[in-house]
């Protein structure tokens, strides 16, 4: 006989887009009498807006000012698990990835995490005041 029945379902941290999960002794009963079979639900990790995964790490995007990327600079970072600070090297480039260890997804099977990696997007200003556009080109005459 078939039955409706709600159930309470641990998910483990760390699970991954189109895991099994098994819950022992949920599923059909046997046709003869014996004992229930397992249920397997299958997990749908939905995308955040901030992060996206890659493994065992997330993968965030950072826009940072021109002055920043060429003269470095220390930047509060928000995480899953609240704000860092991270250090943009001098030199920086557009593109560039900058490694977090342990700030990644919890690991689901033993201890530890994965990084956090944050890819540089350097901001190219669109209206430059006058004193603005004036240092620019000094940096241009000196080959920067």
């Amino acid at each position: 006989m078939k039955r409706l029945e709600s159930l309470e379902v641990f998910v483990p941290k760390g699970v991954e887009d189109g895991e099994l999960l098994k819950i022992s002794g949920k599923g059909e009963a046997s046709p003869f009498g014996g004992v229930p079979g397992d249920l397997y639900v299958k997990t749908k990790v939905r995308p955040g807006k901030t992060f996206r995964r890659q493994g065992d790490d997330l993968v965030m995007a950072l826009p940072i000012k021109f002055t920043q990327a060429a003269l470095g600079d220390a930047l509060e970072v928000k995480t899953p698990d609240g704000e860092i600070k991270l250090k943009i090297p001098e030199g920086t480039e557009s593109g560039d990835i900058l490694r977090v260890r342990g700030k990644g997804v919890p690991l689901s099977r033993g201890y530890g995490r994965g990084d956090l990696l944050v890819e540089i997007k350097v901001q190219t200003p669109r209206h430059l005041s006058k004193k603005a556009r004036e240092a620019v080109e000094k940096l241009k005459e000196e080959g920067v």
